[in-house]
């Protein structure tokens, strides 16, 4: 669930920079630093269960 959001600004950002209709940079760096979190997120999760 938690990966789907920065794909679903990823791909919002792409359909509003294809289209020109403005601000669809911001969006996809937006999109980058959500899946930057939701990838060190995951890490932890990862980290915490293999140590237990």
């Amino acid at each position: 669930m938690l990966l789907f959001v920065p794909l679903l600004v990823l791909l919002g950002g792409g359909v509003s920079l294809l289209a020109a209709g403005g601000g669809g940079l911001y969006w996809i760096l937006t999109g980058t630093v959500l899946v930057s979190v939701a990838a060190s997120i995951n890490a932890w999760v990862l980290l915490v269960e293999i140590l237990r």
